[in-house]
This record gives structure tokens, sequence and C-alpha cells, in this order.
């Protein structure tokens, strides 16, 4: 396994870990993750078939959905001066972080070691990474939304 999985792992669960508690964050720093993954499955999608890219949007629909309405129920403080949002600690962001590296790394070894049988489940891949993608996306949306509604 190459050094960097670790370093990848270890990020995560410190980002994950510092998601845990309240923090105020810059409005802008909600689409960071999504910008990340969109911009990696657009690297990748033109190759899929097209059961995975029918995959992908489709957790990417159902995963914005949900981000929204977790979103919604979320209390947020919105300090519009500084375009600022104060938010609860959350494990969420560990869970979808953690949710993406176990896909990323379960699929990236089967590539190697059963490569036919990457073929036949990747859908599911591209079906997790959208819904991730989507529950951050939608949540970003959410907070965007509700600091614009501000006066």
């Amino acid at each position: 396994m190459p050094w960097w999985v670790l370093a990848v792992f270890v990020w995560c669960l410190w980002t994950g870990w510092r998601k845990s508690k309240e923090g105020t964050t810059h409005v802008s720093m909600f689409f960071l993750f999504p910008i990340i993954f969109i911009g990696i499955a657009i690297k990748s999608l033109a190759v899929l078939s097209m059961g995975c890219v029918t995959g992908y949007f489709a957790g990417l629909s159902f995963g914005s959905l949900l981000g929204w309405s977790v979103a919604s129920a979320t209390h947020i403080k919105i300090n519009k001066f500084r375009n600022m949002i104060t938010v609860p600690g959350s494990w969420q962001l560990m869970i979808l972080l953690m949710t993406v590296f176990i896909t990323k790394f379960t699929f990236g070894f089967l590539r190697i070691a059963e490569p036919a049988t990457v073929q036949t489940f990747q859908v599911i891949e591209w079906s997790v990474l959208g819904f991730v993608t989507g529950v951050l996306l939608g949540k970003a949306l959410n907070f965007a939304r509700r600091f614009m509604l501000v006066k």
C-alpha cells in the first residue's frame, strides 16, 4: 500500500474530527468538497459506461435532496458582515469522507486484483460517489441560500 493512502486516511479522520466541533467558516468554503468531487467525476465520467454515469447522477440527485433536508434542520448562525456561518459540530463529514475513502480504496484494490469484478460492480462505486457529492452540495446550497436571505 502506498504511503499516501495512509496520509489520506489520517487526513479524512482529522478533518472529520475537526468538523465534529462547532465552527465558523466562510460561506464559500461549504462548496470546497463538492467542487473537488465534481472535478474528479468530470475527469472520469467521460470514459465510463452509461450505467455508471446514470448511477452517478441518480446518487447526486438523491444525495442533494437529502443534504438539503439535513441542512434545513441544522441551526446555523450567520454573520453577514464577515460572510461567515457558524455550524454546530457533526460527525456527518467524517462519515461521508470515510465512505469515499473506503469506496475508492476498495475499488482501487479490485482494479488490480480482480479487474473483471470492477466492471461488474463499478456502477456502485459511482452511485456512492454521486450520493456523497450530492449530500455535500445540497448542504452547501441550503446554507448559501439561507445566507443570501439574511438582510
